[in-house]
């Protein structure tokens, strides 16, 4: 949880991430492997955790770690990520353009939204752990703000309960949960053959 809280610091020191990563083998294989995958089409090879974390971003990096963090804790947990991460990565493609918000806290959201149940604790005292702006927490706990708003959408369609809702739309969050999925697969592969 230290490399998680460190992630989500609006001032995050590059330094003491690179340290935190460097302490869990799996991840460091993990991070290495992704970065080197053919999906960056990077001509070079990446080597050290500081070139992943330059290459990838903080935000890509903190995504890996936490799913990371779930996926070890069983496999009650690892049914729950796939949707987890396709929820998150759902709210990140419709927070796209938004102003209310951003796409990281939207990814955010969305992933925090299920982490009580996967790690089974209560969702409050785990997000306590963090240090997450108000905005988070108070769209994740209880749906409020535009944030909140939007996490409530995606947790509707996932119930199918789109009544009242313009075919555009149902279309248009179709088409990114479909992308989110495979997204989520891909993400899902790579750890477990880590």
């Amino acid at each position: 949880m230290r490399l998680t809280g460190e992630l989500h610091k609006e001032d995050a020191d590059f330094k003491a991430i690179e340290h935190l990563i460097a302490q869990d083998p799996q991840l460091t294989m993990l991070l290495l492997k992704y970065a080197n995958s053919a999906y960056f089409h990077y001509r070079g090879r990446i080597e050290t955790i500081g070139q992943v974390l330059r290459m990838l971003g903080l935000k890509q990096v903190r995504n890996m770690a936490v799913t990371m963090l779930i996926a070890r804790n069983g496999p009650a947990s690892k049914l729950l990520l796939s949707r987890a991460l396709t929820r998150a990565r759902v709210c990140e493609h419709l927070a796209a353009g938004s102003k209310a918000f951003s796409t990281d806290a939207a990814f955010l959201a969305g992933l925090l939204s299920l982490m009580g149940e996967m790690l089974r604790k209560t969702l409050p005292s785990l997000l306590e752990e963090l240090s997450l702006s108000p905005e988070i927490i108070d769209a994740v706990l209880h749906n409020k703000g535009a944030l909140g708003e939007l996490l409530r959408d995606v947790e509707a369609f996932e119930s199918a309960d789109t009544r009242g809702w313009a075919p555009q739309t149902v279309e248009q969050f179709n088409r990114k949960w479909l992308k989110s999925q495979v997204w989520a697969t891909e993400i899902l592969s790579m750890v477990e053959s880590a």
